[in-house]
């Protein structure tokens, strides 16, 4: 399949304000971009190359209502005849390249802890990328390196909140903008992490991604009891649990409270948990049917795609 591009992308690639898109789409017909199911435009490749020789036509003088029914190849050829030139093509990797751009800036700005300038690049990368993306290149990568220079004692802990409060703040922006879906194909999954572990950019992250593919997220946050955990779930007909630990809780620890959620929880609720691998379990816990252990954001989105 051909690489989908947000709307805010395609103006980018193609030199088409949003503004003006919108209006060769609802009045010529220019392009038919999908739509995800949040409803927000997405483009095919062809379709942002049609904009951009729709912009360098009719700034040649060419009439839009003229072209716009017209073919990519049709429009190449006209170009071609009226400038003599063979036209251009968008490159192979522009949106992972709009994607590598900004978290190079994200990480600069950490690095020089400027927070007005990282709160104004969390936000164009949450409205340039998808869900997916954002939270796979942009927000995983970022916090790992925020957590790195506090580490090497380039940033204190104070700072480090103030960053993690931030990001959380443009996560939660994306998060709020759900709307709750009643389809079969659609699950209803609860996210938390385990009681005393406040670490929470596992789950957000985990959050974005199933929100990517249009499943109903229900986010507890951090520091959550069994008890409210199971309540949640029956009040919520939750059919998915997502609980992410950070890796500093003991397997005993571990063991005991996936052993007490497996033994509290409706039987049909999936119990997805992050943040441990299998060989750390016992045998017989592992082999649980309703349980799925994932070491990897990549392994949670390839389950959760299906």
């Amino acid at each position: 399949m051909s690489s989908i591009l947000t709307i805010q992308i395609a103006s980018r690639l193609s030199g088409v304000s949003i503004d003006l898109i919108r209006a060769w789409e609802r009045r010529y017909k220019a392009v038919s971009p999908a739509r995800d199911k949040d409803g927000r435009r997405l483009y095919e490749r062809h379709e942002v190359q049609k904009l951009w020789y729709l912009r360098e036509l009719t700034q040649l003088g060419v009439r839009i209502s003229d072209i716009a029914g017209l073919s990519e190849k049709d429009l190449k050829k006209r170009y071609t005849e009226l400038t003599g030139k063979k036209g251009v093509g968008l490159g192979p990797d522009q949106n992972q390249t709009i994607a590598t751009s900004l978290k190079q800036n994200i990480e600069r700005a950490i690095e020089g802890y400027r927070l007005d300038i990282l709160s104004h690049e969390v936000k164009k990368a949450s409205i340039s990328l998808n869900k997916k993306q954002f939270a796979l290149e942009v927000i995983a990568p970022v916090m790992g390196l925020t957590g790195k220079l506090v580490s090497e004692g380039r940033l204190s802990i104070a700072q480090e909140h103030a960053i993690s409060s931030l990001a959380k703040f443009h996560i939660g922006a994306l998060l709020s903008q759900m709307t709750y879906k009643n389809q079969g194909s659609v699950r209803n999954i609860i996210f938390a992490t385990p009681e005393k572990d406040f670490h929470e950019f596992g789950i957000l992250v985990a959050a974005l991604i199933s929100l990517h593919y249009g499943h109903n997220v229900i986010y507890l946050g951090p520091n959550l009891p069994v008890f409210s955990l199971v309540e949640a779930v029956k009040a919520l007909e939750a059919d998915t649990v997502v609980i992410g630990q950070s890796n500093r809780r003991r397997q005993t620890t571990t063991t005991n409270y996936i052993n007490e959620c497996l033994n509290s929880l409706p039987k049909k609720v999936t119990f997805c948990y992050g943040g441990v691998t299998l060989e750390n379990l016992p045998l017989k816990l592992s082999l649980k049917k309703n349980l799925k252990i994932f070491e990897t954001f990549k392994d949670f989105d390839l389950y959760i795609s299906k």
